[in-house]
């Protein structure tokens, strides 16, 4: 009986021993299946993370390349432009008006009455021209500059407090 008692104690034992064997056992598959899992999910967010990053450097890449070759383009008219109205050229109108065809016809919309004077004075102001400079590229005593000036905010209905230049350069980005 004592062999008995002793034996079904070992077994007991024995039992309890494997049973949390077992559940130790199935505890770390459980856990190595969870850090793997996440480990494995960390790497899909990271690779999908970095193709987008990568995906949109590459556009960023390519905006500023094409707004570099338009800088370049602009600049190139402006330059230009600027060379004909120096020289009081008759063409210059009419190729700033090639140049900014939408700010030609902003200025038409809010006055359809404008010259091709006051078009070409409102040229020469958005390409960035002193008074100053347009007085001596234009002939005209500074004086007269101003005149013009303010005959033009009349026309363009431009509020007085509102500079000239800023009025065509934002009209000119619209």
């Amino acid at each position: 009986v004592w062999d008995e008692s002793i034996n079904a104690s070992v077994d007991k034992m024995t039992q309890e021993k494997e049973k949390e064997d077992i559940k130790q056992h199935n505890s770390t598959i459980l856990y190595n299946v969870i850090v793997f899992s996440l480990f494995f999910i960390i790497i899909i967010v990271y690779y999908i993370y970095n193709k987008k990053i990568t995906k949109k450097r590459k556009i960023i890449q390519e905006k500023e390349l094409e707004a570099e070759l338009l800088i370049k383009k602009i600049s190139a008219n402006d330059e230009k432009l600027m060379t004909l109205a120096k020289k009081n050229d008759p063409s210059f109108f009419n190729e700033y008006q090639s140049v900014y065809p939408e700010l030609v016809e902003r200025l038409f919309e809010i006055n359809p009455k404008l010259t091709i004077n006051e078009l070409s004075f409102c040229a020469m102001i958005q390409l960035g021209f002193s008074s100053k400079d347009i007085a001596q590229y234009g002939f005209m005593q500074h004086r007269s500059v101003q005149t013009k000036k303010n005959r033009l905010r009349k026309k363009l209905n431009i509020p007085s407090d509102m500079d000239i230049y800023f009025f065509l350069q934002d009209l000119n980005s619209k």
